[in-house]
């Protein structure tokens, strides 16, 4: 069956975006024709062959919520430990005039604290995982920030080599004495 202009050089099988002609067709009550398509994501369209050459039609609508969700991810990582701590260190660093030039993704939380080597997880204030800038003065760079457990950071917070070697020793001595 031959459908005229409106149709012409639509086959079926043939590609539009995300749709796939199935079948060309005249409706009962109209003289144009029309092509059903199936979508990727596996929705039937009913359209005109005119909106398929002119690519007003090449999805079920699929893309367009597929592609509004993108626009407003950048990352995936949102609410996630990693970009809370991402976030945080942002403002502080803004706060402080340090240097940040880390991402989101540079920041790999263990399971297990470096320093301590207790679990991490949000159970307790002490096991939270904390982003700590091995040198403070060098700001959050990728190569100077690593996460350890919230008690170790706090512990080596403020603390020199010298004042952390006093209180070894003091403990070590407590314990010598027990």
């Amino acid at each position: 069956m031959k459908y005229g202009s409106v149709c012409s050089g639509i086959e079926v099988g043939q590609r539009f975006g995300r749709l796939t002609v199935l079948e060309i067709y005249v409706p009962r009550r109209r003289d144009q024709a029309r092509v059903r398509c199936i979508c990727d994501c596996g929705n039937a369209v009913d359209t005109t062959g005119n909106n398929l050459r002119t690519k007003r039609k090449g999805s079920c609508g699929c893309w367009r919520r597929d592609r509004t969700g993108q626009l407003h991810r950048k990352h995936g990582l949102s609410k996630t430990p990693a970009y809370t701590m991402f976030y945080d260190a942002r403002k502080r660093a803004h706060q402080f005039g340090v240097p940040f030039s880390i991402e989101p993704t540079d920041i790999v939380v263990p399971t297990i604290c470096p320093v301590l080597g207790v679990a991490l997880d949000s159970s307790s204030r002490d096991t939270t995982p904390s982003l700590d800038r091995m040198r403070p003065a060098l700001g959050y760079i990728q190569s100077n920030v690593r996460v350890i457990s919230f008690r170790a950071n706090r512990i080596k917070s403020d603390a020199s080599v010298a004042e952390l070697r006093a209180i070894l020793a003091y403990a070590e001595a407590g314990d010598a004495i027990r």
